[in-house]
């Protein structure tokens, strides 16, 4: 199967997450937005960050530092994608767009779709290739019948 349940719950929370306009939220609703946008990325880096080859695997602390490392950047940025967001749906509506933050929900899910899926594809063709790969070739040493003992 090329999706996981994992991947098609994570498109389906972009979406969702994408049909709330933070601007129409009160300010105490966009916190909560924020934190709770940024907690799951979080959560994501951390899961994410655990899928490794075992021999690259990182230690927990690690992963946690890394996961805190994402999702201190997301809650950074957040305002400069809140304004982004009601910069590209204002564009959309002055284009006749009836429902601009659906077409940006259902687009968001469909690209977070496609991003898992090229990359499951990615790894079933790496797989592949090294299921495929020809053998190494195995040099099979036979003593000399001038060197046996007389």
């Amino acid at each position: 199967m090329l999706l996981s349940r994992n991947d098609v719950a994570m498109a389906l929370v972009t979406g969702a997450a994408t049909l709330i306009d933070p601007q129409r939220l009160s300010p105490r609703m966009r916190r909560a937005y924020r934190l709770s946008a940024t907690a799951f990325v979080g959560v994501g880096g951390y899961v994410a960050t655990g899928q490794m080859e075992e021999d690259e695997l990182l230690p927990p602390p690690v992963r946690a530092a890394i996961a805190g490392g994402i999702a201190g950047t997301v809650y950074a940025t957040w305002r400069g994608a809140e304004k982004l967001d009601t910069a590209s749906v204002g564009w959309l509506e002055r284009r006749g767009m009836k429902r601009p933050r659906v077409a940006l929900a259902v687009g968001g899910t469909l690209l977070t779709l496609g991003m898992s899926a090229l990359e499951k594809w990615g790894e079933q063709r790496e797989a592949e290739k090294k299921v495929t790969a020809a053998p190494e070739e195995q040099v099979e040493v036979t003593p000399d019948p001038g060197d046996a003992p007389a």
